[in-house]
């Protein structure tokens, strides 16, 4: 399902998603070298979440897509700054149609 057009007033900035392509024997990732840009609303605001794994963990703010995204805490994400962030949880929201967006929690640059 889709979100109406009218709402791509809401979304002003791009952001850019970027898959894992490999990771070495130590955990370092390597990044597709293209990435996928996506319509959103960039939100900055300090808070804590629960992880997935149940460890409360700050968040610096909030990427609301419009439509549905493929991404998980896997991915590189670079803000419309250029500044690459960590994911820290994808979630999507629902109606009673079924699907309509994806949120993005990220963290500090390192």
């Amino acid at each position: 399902m889709t979100i109406e057009a009218a709402f791509l007033t809401m979304m002003p900035s791009t952001v850019t998603l970027h898959a894992v392509s490999s990771t070495d024997a130590y955990g370092k990732r390597t990044f597709a070298g293209s990435g996928t840009s996506v319509r959103c609303r960039v939100q900055t605001s300090r808070r804590l979440i629960v992880s997935a794994d149940g460890l409360e963990i700050p968040e610096e703010g909030r990427v609301y897509c419009y439509g549905v995204v493929s991404a998980t805490v896997r991915h590189k994400l670079t803000l419309p700054s250029g500044e690459v962030v960590p994911i820290l949880m994808v979630d999507t929201r629902n109606d009673e149609a079924g699907t309509y967006s994806t949120v993005i929690s990220f963290g500090k640059a390192s």
